[in-house]
């Protein structure tokens, strides 16, 4: 009778040659991936070392400002070189008032009137611009 590999105990399973280099390419490829996996540990760590260093500046320059009331050429270089952005955000509230008429068909119910308007920020350093619409009433009446 041969024996199969069924028949074999485990340790003594003929091993080839093809078997002994997959089995080589793949303690090379686990290898490998452990030395990638904690070098791209090391770099994340670093990345966020840098980013809290980067927000500490952006927050110095911050603390400048706010006691200052502006920012020297110097730091706004030093932002620049680190890409942060010298931003704040604004609120505020604006007030339509429109007077309008028009000429519409005599059996025309001034209830059924529709107006719309829209809202654009016109500035060129203004970036992310939001608005809601909190009050929009009107009245028609019947010019006599």
């Amino acid at each position: 009778m041969i024996p199969t590999a069924q028949s074999l105990p485990l340790d003594s399973t003929p091993v080839s040659s093809e078997d002994d280099d997959l089995n080589l390419q793949i303690i090379a490829l686990e290898s490998n991936l452990k030395s990638m996996s904690d070098n791209l540990d090391y770099h994340r760590r670093r990345a966020d070392d840098y980013r809290i260093k980067i927000d500490n500046v952006r927050g110095y320059i911050m603390d400048e400002y706010s006691m200052e009331g502006y920012i020297s050429t110097h730091l706004e270089e030093v932002a620049s070189m680190l890409d942060i952005k010298l931003t704040k955000r604004i609120s505020g509230k604006m007030t339509i008032e429109v007077e309008y008429s028009a000429e519409v068909p005599l059996v025309f119910d001034e209830g059924d009137l529709e107006l719309s308007f829209s809202v654009e920020c016109d500035s060129n350093d203004v970036e992310d611009f939001e608005y809601n619409e909190i009050v929009c009433d009107w009245t028609a009446e019947e010019d006599a």
